[in-house]
């Protein structure tokens, strides 16, 4: 069993991307999920992705006051890595990307607030909190993983021009 637990823990730092630098560097619960957002190629590899992304949570009965607490602190741990990467992007990229990507994170937090507004509105108490900040949770996640593979030279987005 121990065998078992040491090679998926070192399969788990295999897969995990690079840090993004000493200060920015992502903890591993973090590093695995990106990683993983990065590698999906099935709707399977969603369902592991959001298991990795809510494994914090998963003890708390949904909904429940503990829920909405640790969510609400996944929610900013997670926006903290965006924020992390998101500097270090606009300042690895070249002017006319940095201009792009600034733009589009200006509409994307937009979109962000209307989608999880609406998701929220169709629950109650708790469980529209816990809605809120999964859904939120799950957004910055997904741009954290697209600025992860962007600073990493993986992406094709028209933004991701690094500088030389």
């Amino acid at each position: 069993m121990r065998m078992l637990v040491a090679a998926m823990a070192g399969l788990m730092l295999a897969i995990a991307p690079p840090a993004l630098g000493q200060a920015n560097a992502l903890s591993e619960d973090k590093s695995t999920v990106l990683a993983c957002i990065e590698g999906m190629q099935t709707d399977e590899d969603w369902g592991i992705c959001l298991g990795l992304m809510f494994a914090p949570c998963a003890g708390e009965e949904v909904g429940s006051e503990g829920h909405v607490a640790c969510l609400r602190s996944e929610r900013e741990n997670w926006r903290t890595v965006f924020d992390q990467q998101y500097l270090v992007a606009i300042d690895r990229l070249t002017p006319n990307g940095a201009t792009e990507l600034a733009s589009l994170i200006g509409q994307w937090t937009g979109y962000v607030g209307n989608k999880c507004n609406q998701v929220a509105q169709e629950k109650e108490g708790g469980q529209a909190d816990a809605a809120q900040y999964g859904c939120e949770i799950s957004e910055i996640v997904g741009v954290s993983a697209e600025l992860n593979a962007c600073l990493e030279g993986l992406s094709t987005a028209p933004y991701c021009q690094i500088q030389d």
